[in-house]
């Protein structure tokens, strides 16, 4: 199993729409090689990528040093290009936001503070669908073939912001790939998912095998009805079960997401880690990714997204300071010691199709055979 994590500028944020620090960028990916991480992901946010000219040059050119830095760590860099979501948070650029405000939508961040407007269903129209392609190009022709990086994770959630027609996605799925193709043709390509997925599959069934492989998040909120520990220890068993569910049913290798709570203190919650990582590691799921390397310098932990949700300035394997945080290196060790197991899966007892006839149903039905045996 490839373990990685996200990489959040600690000392620029996100607010500032900067690339990340070059020096910092490479000696907190020579620490995460240290730890055993085989992957970094790297989100770019739109709104970084849709400025004037001058200000997206900037961008891309200082994102090209940094990455440049990372070459001689041996991890692999997945790109997030046009990221939309990031820490729990809606990153929207000007393009994508209604002009009205809505008191009931979740806020999101553009034009430099948080607002409350609704995003627009983009997905049904045509000439945004071709200037987010079109920004994409320029992304892929400038990063495609740099030796740190190894894949692109595409569409990252987006289907958590707007929801779209299967035609629409497909379209825009296609068009992705295609320009990567074109231009690297061994880049590996992924497509980032929430859980919810799992509750509405039909739309995943018709993309799945477009892609490498999936990545399941979303755990920053829990589903309701399935019953779990506090604490990371249950992200793990929820990772595990979301992990390997996706797996059987969309016949892709999956990555899942953790770290939303904090790692645990004490005897009987460390060996509830323990127990969690070992049943994660026996699903024979592709990788697990770490909501964020690095813990946010002081004066960022003040600054969305960190501030709007409590610990979220201290979730990353690393502190501020780029020393691993107090049983991080116990946790990824756990987890390489987790072996895949061919009955792993004995929970499931029905088929696919089945399955997609209640998926609500049968997602929690199967969450007591899985969390029980």
């Amino acid at each position: 199993m490839i373990l990685s994590a996200a990489h959040i500028c600690p000392r620029r944020g996100l607010i500032g729409l900067q690339p990340p620090e070059a020096d910092l960028l490479s000696r907190a990916g020579s620490v995460a090689d240290s730890l055993g991480l085989g992957r970094l992901y790297v989100p770019l946010l739109e709104e970084s990528l849709s400025g004037p000219t001058p200000e997206r040059i900037r961008f891309i050119d200082g994102l090209i040093s940094a990455l440049d830095g990372l070459e001689r760590t041996g991890l692999g860099v997945w790109l997030i290009p046009l990221a939309n979501r990031v820490l729990g948070l809606d990153w929207l650029a000007a393009h994508l936001v209604k002009a009205q405000v809505s008191p009931l939508v979740r806020p999101s961040f553009f034009q430099r503070r948080l607002r409350q407007h609704r995003a627009l269903d983009w997905w049904s129209d045509p000439p945004l669908i071709a200037k987010r392609i079109k920004m994409f190009q320029e992304v892929c022709a400038a990063l495609s073939g740099h030796p740190a990086v190894s894949g692109w994770l595409l569409l990252d959630q987006a289907w958590e912001i707007v929801r779209p027609e299967p035609a629409a996605a497909d379209l825009v799925l296609r068009s992705l790939i295609g320009e990567i193709r074109e231009r690297d043709e061994q880049a590996q390509v992924g497509l980032g998912l929430g859980w919810r997925e799992l509750l509405e599959p039909g739309l995943v069934s018709g993309l799945a095998g477009l892609v490498d492989r999936l990545r399941l998040a979303g755990l920053e909120k829990r589903p309701n009805g399935l019953e779990a520990s506090e604490g990371l220890a249950g992200d793990l068993m929820l990772a595990a079960y979301f992990g390997a569910l996706a797996g059987w049913l969309w016949e892709r290798p999956i990555e899942v997401e953790v770290g939303w709570r904090p790692l645990a203190k004490g005897p009987a919650r460390e060996e509830a880690l323990e127990r969690a990582a070992l049943k994660l590691g026996a699903q024979d799921l592709e990788g697990l990714c770490w909501l964020s390397l690095t813990d946010p310098e002081p004066a960022r932990a003040e600054e969305p997204p960190w501030s709007l949700r409590p610990g979220l300035d201290r979730s990353g394997l690393l502190d501020s300071a780029l020393e691993p945080r107090e049983g991080t290196e116990e946790l990824l060790e756990a987890l390489k010691r987790g072996a895949p197991d061919e009955q792993a899966r004995g929970f499931i007892d029905l088929g696919p199709e089945e399955y997609l006839s209640a998926p609500a149903a049968h997602l929690a039905r199967l969450w007591e055979h899985f969390f029980w045996d």
